[in-house]
């Protein structure tokens, strides 16, 4: 027998998926940075600071951070009754939920998302173009 699932079991997986993507991409960039920024500072320690081992640990939590962070919309997501294939936020306009989900997660969103990896990509570039300099 063949179940269907609609879509709309999964309207918040639909929305955290993505989101814990695009934030592990981001800081990937980041830690790829910073390991460059190793590798031209003291060449002879990059494969002790950045073993396997390590940045498989990096990794695993960086993603299970960014799941997490992204899972705080979930308690305040269900899918909507009356278009059955979106998400829609749990109570009023001006509740707990509404306001977490329209003022407080996009800031979060932009701040690990753009902001941080922003200035810190900015600032280990300028120590790398530094020290190939000196």
């Amino acid at each position: 027998k063949i179940y269907r699932i609609p879509i709309y079991d999964f309207c918040i997986l639909i929305q955290l998926i993505p989101q814990a993507a695009s934030f592990l991409s981001v800081w990937l960039i980041v830690i790829t940075s910073a390991e460059r920024m190793v590798a031209v500072i003291s060449p002879l320690k990059v494969a002790y600071l950045f073993s396997k081992k390590r940045c498989k640990i990096v990794i695993a939590s960086m993603l299970l951070f960014f799941i997490v962070l992204t899972s705080t919309t979930s308690i305040c997501m269900h899918h909507s009754k009356a278009q059955p294939y979106y998400c829609q936020i749990k109570g009023e306009k001006g509740g707990k939920c509404y306001n977490y989900y329209t003022y407080v997660f996009p800031w979060l969103k932009s701040a690990f998302g753009s902001w941080i990896p922003s200035i810190l990509g900015i600032i280990l570039s300028l120590v790398i173009i530094f020290e190939l300099y000196k």
